[in-house]
């Protein structure tokens, strides 16, 4: 079990690790968005199936499973937020305007 666990530790660090230098590499505003994504979406789900897998019980495995899925969701929020503030800066998109309500 202690080896599932370090398989899905690397695989979090690995995510992330890459995530960050796409973030540092890439030069364009809106393709650096795209590298968002995976330290929420692949490193934390993986930390927490790893520390699920540590805690063998199911004493805190609903509340490592709420944290995982809540670092997923806010990744997903965080990525949407930044989007529309680089539009915003951008001139893309008035900063007063709602996006949905846009013609």
């Amino acid at each position: 079990m202690i080896a599932a666990e370090a398989v899905l530790l690397g695989i979090a660090v690995l995510a992330t690790a890459l995530s960050g230098a796409g973030l540092c590499l890439i030069r364009d505003r809106y393709v650096r968005l795209h590298f968002l994504a995976p330290a929420a979406t692949i490193g934390a789900p993986c930390v927490s199936v790893a520390v699920i897998l540590q805690l063998g019980g199911a004493a805190l495995l609903l509340q490592v499973l709420l944290i995982g899925l809540l670092v997923v969701a806010g990744g997903a929020v965080a990525t949407a937020a930044v989007g529309r503030a680089t539009a915003q800066r951008d001139g893309t998109i008035d900063a007063g305007t709602d996006a949905e309500a846009a013609p």
